[in-house]
């Protein structure tokens, strides 16, 4: 990683890489967004009822 992001986006860069840090910035940039953490995304794909097909 070449750049210093400020505050969030760099924790979101040392985690998803800085191309997605700035995207998120870009597409996002200064309004609120919720990421769940990866255990969330997890438990949520565990929990999600089987659906008959």
């Amino acid at each position: 990683m070449t750049n210093v992001l400020p505050g969030v986006l760099q924790e979101i860069a040392e985690v998803a890489g800085e191309t997605a840090a700035l995207s998120i910035a870009a597409r996002q940039g200064g309004r609120r967004v919720y990421i769940p953490s990866a255990n969330r995304l997890v438990v949520s794909v565990i929990r999600r009822p089987r659906t008959e097909g």
